[in-house]
C-alpha cells in the first residue's frame, strides 16, 4: 500500500458516504444487527414498526461524551508537530461535554436519568481515564510509526442492489495506517465498568463489529483482509477496591483471520435475508421470536419488558 494512494481512496469513499447519507436511502447499521442476535423481537418492535424509544441512561451519556473527547484528544496530540494541544484542558472538555450531553437528553427526556453524585462520579471517572491515556499515550498509539487517517470515519456500502439500494452505514472511530507493518489498524473504543470479560471476549457478535468494519473498509478500499488489523480499546470506570492493580485501558484484538471475518460477514448477510425483502423492506411475513436470555437478562434491560400487549410473557423463550 502506498499511503497517499490509500488517503485519495478513503477521502473518496468518505465522500460518497456523506453524499448517500444526504439523501432518503436505507440503510442497516451494526447496531440493528447485534440487536437481532439477542432478541429478533426486540429488533422488530424496534426498527421495522419503530416503536423503540431508546430512553437515555448517564451510561450512554458517558460513552458519548468520552468517545468525543478521546476523539478530539487523539487528533490534537498524535500529531507531534501540533502545539495546540497544549492550550486545551481536556479534563475540563470532559467534564463540560458529559454535562452538556446530559443536558440536552434530559431536556427532551423530560425528566432526570441520574443523580448529581452519579453524574460526578462519572466524570471524575472519566478524567481518571483521560489522565491515564494521556501519560501511556505510546503504550497505546504509536506516535512514532502510527498516522492517523480520521476518526469517526463514515462509509456506506451497498449490501442489496434492490431498485432503492440498501446501504451498511458504519463509523470507524480510529483510523490508523501503521508503517512498519504497512497495514491499517481499526480501533474501536468502547467504555466500560470493570473491562471485557473472557465471556465478553468469547461473543461472537460483539467481536464481529469490527471483523464487519475490515470486511467493508476491505470493499470500500479494495485491500486485502491481511492489510487491515482490528482491536477494541476498552476504557474502565474502576470504582471498586481490588487485590490488584487494573489498568484503566485494556487492549483486545479479535481473531484475524480471513476465516473469521468472512464468517461475520456470513453471519450479517443471512440476517439482512431473513429481515429484508429483495427490494430491501423489512418483512412483516415471518415470526420474529421474543428471546428473554439468561436468566431473563434480555428482558430486564428491554423497554418492551412491560408491553405484554406487543410482547407476551408467554411467548418469550
Amino acid at each position: 500500500m502506498v499511503l497517499e494512494d490509500l488517503k485519495v481512496k478513503l477521502n473518496e469513499a468518505i465522500v460518497f458516504a456523506n453524499e448517500v447519507k444526504q439523501k432518503p436511502h436505507r440503510h442497516v447499521s451494526f447496531s440493528q444487527f447485534s440487536m437481532y442476535s439477542q432478541c429478533a423481537k426486540k429488533w422488530f418492535l424496534s426498527y421495522a414498526l419503530k416503536l423503540g424509544t431508546r430512553p437515555p441512561s448517564i451510561h450512554m451519556t458517558f460513552g458519548t461524551a468520552f468517545h468525543e473527547v478521546l476523539q478530539e484528544y487523539i487528533t490534537s496530540y498524535h500529531d507531534k508537530n501540533n502545539k495546540e494541544n497544549e492550550k486545551v484542558n481536556f479534563d475540563t472538555e470532559l467534564i463540560n461535554k458529559i454535562k452538556e450531553i446530559y443536558k440536552r437528553d434530559y431536556n427532551n427526556y423530560g425528566k432526570h436519568f441520574s443523580t448529581s453524585l452519579e453524574l460526578s462520579e462519572f466524570c471524575e471517572q472519566g478524567v481518571k481515564i483521560l489522565n491515564h491515556i494521556r501519560s501511556n499515550y505510546n503504550s497505546y498509539y504509536d506516535r512514532q510509526n502510527w498516522t492517523l487517517l480520521g476518526v469517526e470515519v463514515p462509509l456506506m456500502v451497498k449490501i442489496l442492489n434492490s431498485e432503492e439500494p440498501l446501504y451498511f452505514i458504519l463509523f470507524i472511530d480510529l483510523l490508523f495506517y501503521d508503517k512498519l507493518n504497512n497495514t491499517l489498524i481499526i480501533d474501536d473504543i468502547k467504555t466500560s465498568g470493570k473491562g471485557w470479560s473472557s465471556y465478553s471476549k468469547k461473543d461472537k457478535i460483539k467481536t464481529s463489529q469490527v471483523l464487519l468494519y475490515k470486511a467493508f473498509l476491505s470493499k470500500s478500499l479494495g485491500l486485502d483482509y491481511k492489510n487491515i488489523d482490528t482491536r477494541f480499546t476498552i476504557v474502565r470506570r474502576i470504582t471498586d477496591a481490588y487485590d490488584f492493580p487494573l489498568s484503566r485501558v485494556q487492549l483486545f484484538k479479535p481473531a484475524q483471520s480471513n476465516r473469521s471475518t468472512d464468517l461475520a460477514l456470513d453471519n450479517f448477510k443471512n440476517f439482512v435475508k431473513t429481515v429484508f425483502d429483495k427490494e430491501g423492506n423489512y418483512r412483516h411475513d415471518i415470526e420474529y421470536p421474543a428471546v428473554m436470555g439468561n436468566n431473563c437478562f434480555n428482558c430486564n434491560y428491554c423497554e418492551f419488558n412491560d408491553r405484554h400487549d406487543i410482547c407476551p410473557t408467554e411467548n418469550r423463550l
